[in-house]
């Protein structure tokens, strides 16, 4: 709970019970307007981590009340092609990183395509890959004996499904941020997002868009078939729950062989793991959604804290 829901642990912890913090923070809510800074994660909710284990979505968490949902017009690839563009000609695609290692008080990067890499001298490096990916680098023995728990963190496979609808087809007035199906109901859906209701532009005039997810570690099976099939079981869950008739005049499927990480019982086991591998070596860090939220608010917060680490270590050496 404190490393999947950390807010909903505070919740109980300061007022005895989920249920009197919910509607404390309603209240709170009511008399005080939404900040500016208020955290948001776009398209895929704000200002909580992504239930883990078998009931994962998406990622895509309820928002906290008085977070803000916070979008692009054109999507979230504005984001990072904004990110791209401030980096001007430093960023390099296509470089895969084989080898990490010490070299005195400075760290050796090998990386590039397979049979040219390039080694480069660098003061500190910045890890934000996803957890799995430490398996397949070179790594110095202070690194890879820590490196172990960091591994083995799951990311079970997940299809996100945006289906588009006459408004006509939908009985369900879809006025809310979406669902999430509890395992007890043996739906196919995992959940979904109501995602023409929370921004505009989302689908033409007289149609609503629906983006639902499939598999995660509850029915990761399911999150690998063809498009067909998953359209097929999320039509039978869609037409139960909210009353859709006809077929989608829109499919979008996007598979994710490995999503979202799941912050299974004991994972204090991870956290504790990438802290002393940071201790021990210097100039490393490691960030993602391994560490510190899945949500693009957690992310966005946990890089300006890398960085901020960084620029501290960097005036000392």
């Amino acid at each position: 709970m404190a490393h999947a829901f950390p807010r909903v642990l505070e919740l109980e912890q300061e007022f005895g019970s989920l249920s009197k913090g919910l509607m404390a923070q309603m209240r709170r809510g009511r008399r005080t307007p939404p900040s500016p800074s208020a955290p948001g994660a776009g398209d895929v909710g704000g200002g909580g981590a992504a239930p883990a284990g078998g009931d994962a979505t998406s990622g895509a968490s309820m928002p906290a009340a008085g977070a803000r949902l916070i979008s692009f017009v054109d999507g979230m690839q504005t984001f990072t092609d904004a990110l791209q563009a401030s980096l001007g000609g430093t960023l390099r695609l296509g470089c895969p990183v084989h080898l990490v290692h010490r070299n005195e008080e400075r760290w050796v990067v090998d990386a590039g395509p397979e049979g040219s890499s390039q080694a480069r001298t660098v003061d500190a490096i910045v890890m934000a890959t996803p957890a799995h990916v430490l398996a397949a680098m070179e790594l110095p023995a202070a690194m890879r004996k820590h490196a172990a728990p960091v591994e083995r963190v799951e990311y079970p496979p997940m299809s996100s499904l945006t289906l588009g609808f006459a408004r006509g087809d939908v009985a369900h007035v879809l006025d809310g941020f979406g669902m999430l199906i509890p395992a007890a109901e043996q739906r196919n859906l995992l959940g979904a997002q109501f995602s023409s209701s929370l921004f505009e532009e989302r689908a033409p005039d007289g149609h609503v868009a629906i983006t639902c997810f499939v598999g995660g570690a509850r029915q990761p099976e399911r999150a690998r078939e063809a498009t067909d099939q998953i359209v097929e079981r999320v039509l039978r869950d869609l037409r139960d729950l909210l009353g859709v008739r006809g077929t989608p005049v829109f499919v979008h499927h996007v598979f994710w062989p490995r999503a979202i990480p799941q912050y299974t019982l004991g994972y204090q086991a991870v956290k504790d793991a990438v802290d002393t591998m940071e201790q021990d070596n210097p100039g490393l860090y490691l960030a993602g959604n391994y560490r510190h939220g899945v949500s693009v608010g957690d992310c966005v917060a946990s890089g300006q804290l890398v960085a901020e680490r960084v620029e501290k270590y960097l005036a000392k050496s």
